[in-house]
């Protein structure tokens, strides 16, 4: 993404409003929240993509995008199996 993370939130954004249930679209918004340290709003958007898709979980547990976030108690909640 070569630090280009605002324009990748308003192609999320963008995604968002055309398929406001596509999990993906949630899950990669809140993951670039996730690299700019906005914790809740991160946490938010990943909750609403798990709830689109269940199986986001296990690729949350595994991404770098949460990697500040692996040992917060919320985090942990929402990816559990």
């Amino acid at each position: 993404m070569l630090g280009r993370y605002e324009e990748a939130l308003r192609c999320f954004d963008a995604v968002i409003r055309l398929l406001p249930n596509h999990a993906g679209a949630w899950y990669n918004k809140a993951g670039i929240e996730a690299l700019l340290g906005h914790k809740d709003k991160a946490l938010t958007l990943l909750e609403k993509a798990i709830k689109l898709n269940p199986a986001v979980k296990r690729d949350a547990k595994k991404s770098g995008f949460f990697e500040g976030m692996k040992n917060d108690a919320r985090f942990r909640m929402l990816v559990k199996d």
